[in-house]
């Protein structure tokens, strides 16, 4: 049976192409193929003429003892007429069960940004991921990667991927889901070049079909390519529709 989501988005600032990936337990997850579709955009007018649009797909498969998944997501936007957003992502993970609720993962990335001077980023990683309590989630491993910069030579390199995720489902007067991932990934070789990716997300459910996301995402390099920021920002709010 295949189940869609459409996922209508409201951005409120720059999101960077970031891969964060929600922990998933296989044995929660119905047998078959599920896909979503989330679809964002947004504009001002007045001091600034801004437009955002945001294009994502997901697709997946689930076993008893295995989760597969690929997502790609595609986004730009334009400011005062001039084009200041152009990148996306093409994201693949196979997890399978390790023992009980801990399970092996490998995965791989290709990515571009076109305004952080990234023109292509390719890697391959794997790791494992234990489940330490019914909510926390640990996960470590490491990845080669293989990144060409704007007017640069390309560059082979390993990183760690270490991160901690939080997932919990309360009553607060309305139902509510929260969910938080934290990712550390050293560099190898150099451990003062690494980069910090957070999320956290927040989903109230409205009707058994319909719910309100609301998303805040943080990234930190410390060793950006020159003229780039170290730290970015975002939040986001999105409508979920189910069918």
């Amino acid at each position: 049976m295949i189940k869609r989501l459409l996922i209508i988005g409201f951005t409120i600032a720059p999101i960077m192409a970031i891969t964060i990936i929600e922990p998933v337990d296989i044995a929660s997850k119905p047998n078959g193929n599920s896909n979503l579709l989330d679809i964002g955009y947004s504009n001002s007018t007045g001091n600034s003429d801004t437009s955002r649009l945001n294009l994502k797909l997901l697709s997946d498969y689930s076993t008893k003892k295995s989760y597969s998944f690929i997502v790609g997501e595609y986004s730009y936007g334009k400011s005062d007429g001039k084009e200041n957003i152009n990148k996306y992502y093409i994201h693949t993970r196979m997890l399978r069960q390790l023992y009980r609720e801990h399970i092996w993962e490998i995965f791989g990335q290709i990515e571009n940004n076109r305004f952080q001077d990234l023109s292509l980023r390719q890697l391959i990683g794997a790791g494992v991921r234990f489940k330490l309590l019914k909510y926390l989630y640990f996960g470590s491993g490491a990845m080669i990667i293989d990144e060409n910069l704007k007017n640069s030579n390309s560059k082979q390199f390993s990183r760690g991927n270490i991160y901690i995720a939080y997932r919990d489902e309360f009553n607060l007067n309305v139902p509510l889901k929260v969910v938080y991932t934290g990712y550390y990934q050293p560099a190898i070789r150099e451990i003062s070049d690494y980069r910090i990716l957070q999320n956290i997300t927040l989903t109230i459910p409205i009707t058994d079909n319909i719910g309100l996301n609301f998303k805040l995402e943080h990234a930190y390099d410390s060793i950006p390519p020159l003229g780039i920021e170290k730290s970015d920002l975002s939040q986001s709010t999105s409508l979920l529709y189910k069918f």
